[in-house]
């Protein structure tokens, strides 16, 4: 089973054995991430092998990267919604000020107008 894993992963197919749910749930940099992590750990020299406290800071690392990875995609959406809020008040605005320009003036603004002179 680890000679399959590695060999899969030296021929860039590691997807072809990862389950479906993960695929759905993770990125795949965090795939490749962990599984790299595992490689390691299947080193046959323990010495070459990650440490217990090795391990749990990679998967930290791994994890933070993925929370910052969703808080940047959050920020993303809020920006765009705030944007495109933007953008249909000032396409709102801008309706009223050519409605505003584009309606003819009246004879009862010449009247009042001729009543200031």
């Amino acid at each position: 089973m680890n000679t399959h894993f590695i060999m899969l992963m030296e021929d860039n197919r590691l997807f072809d054995i990862i389950d479906a749910r993960v695929k759905e749930r993770c990125q795949n940099e965090e795939v490749i991430l962990v599984a790299n992590l595992a490689r390691r750990c299947l080193n046959l020299n323990g010495k070459n092998r990650p440490t217990m406290r090795e391990v749990t800071l990679e998967l930290e690392r791994i994890i933070g990267l993925s929370q910052k990875e969703l808080n940047i995609q959050e920020n993303c959406k809020i920006s765009k919604n705030i944007m495109e809020g933007a953008s249909n008040d000032w396409d709102a605005s801008k309706n009223i000020m050519d409605d505003a320009v584009s309606t003819p003036i009246t004879g009862d603004f010449d009247k009042h107008h001729n009543m200031l002179i």
